[in-house]
């Protein structure tokens, strides 16, 4: 099939997706995730690995990532040409979406924290609405959903966020991409933090600048076909260096 039709019809299932859950939540419109397995019911038992990552050949230097194996190295490693080829073109994408979202928060005067996750064990990952089920405070807090179609931003806010929401978690998956790096950005009181990954299935527990003040959850993917973030408020003071 053309790449360009199946984009088009895979666009379209999007739209029904977006209008159904909303691509963007906002303080009143809090996407539930309590008994409904978005995302994990896509990746229940998918255990994600990146053997790039795992073997120490991807670092990430300077709020930028880097392959430090070159193409010949890989494929005798038994890593396919393919996904070395997405790797690359994902990692080029992501660096250049990175340095815009840095740009943009520096030349509106905002402090900006930058982090990535590398991971490099197990990645299977739990449900958002499983995980919080322990925390009764953090059930307490809002939570959203944002869907994108493609490589836009997709944007959440909350009009003030509780004293006590210091983070948030978020379980980000790509709809088609292999080796996405996925980003999320928490901004309150004039300031943000930015945390990012390369991963298919994602978890990224971000912390607010501050709290009892106007917050904003943004999230963003190299899939050309976009993704979805599950996000929700959480109590524990996150450390981003």
């Amino acid at each position: 099939m053309n790449k360009n039709v199946f984009k088009a019809m895979w666009l379209s299932v999007m739209a029904v997706a977006v209008v159904t859950v909303s691509s963007c939540s906002s303080d009143s419109d809090f996407f539930d995730l309590d008994g409904v397995d978005y995302i994990e019911s896509i990746e229940n038992n998918q255990i994600c690995e990146n053997p790039l990552i795992n073997d120490g050949y991807i670092d990430y230097i300077d709020n930028q990532y880097v392959i430090k194996i070159s193409k010949r190295q890989a494929l005798a490693k038994g890593i396919s040409k393919d996904y070395y080829n997405e790797l690359e073109i994902s990692i080029a994408k992501g660096n250049e979406m990175l340095r815009k979202i840095i740009d943009s928060c520096t030349v509106k005067g905002n402090t900006v924290i930058v982090e990535s996750i590398l991971y490099s064990d197990d990645c299977k990952r739990t449900n958002l609405s499983r995980t919080l089920s322990a925390d009764p405070e953090a059930n307490k807090l809002p939570r959203g959903l944002i869907v994108t179609t493609g490589q836009e931003i997709g944007k959440a806010s909350v009009e003030r966020l509780p004293i006590i929401m210091r983070s948030v978690k978020c379980n980000c998956l790509s709809n088609v991409a292999l080796v996405p790096i996925q980003i999320v950005v928490a901004s309150s009181f004039g300031n943000s933090n930015i945390k990012s990954g390369i991963e298919k299935n994602l978890n990224l527990h971000v912390g607010f600048p501050a709290s009892n003040v106007p917050g904003g959850i943004e999230y963003s993917t190299t899939d050309s076909y976009g993704g979805r973030c599950a996000w929700a408020g959480d109590t524990t003071l996150v450390s981003n260096n």
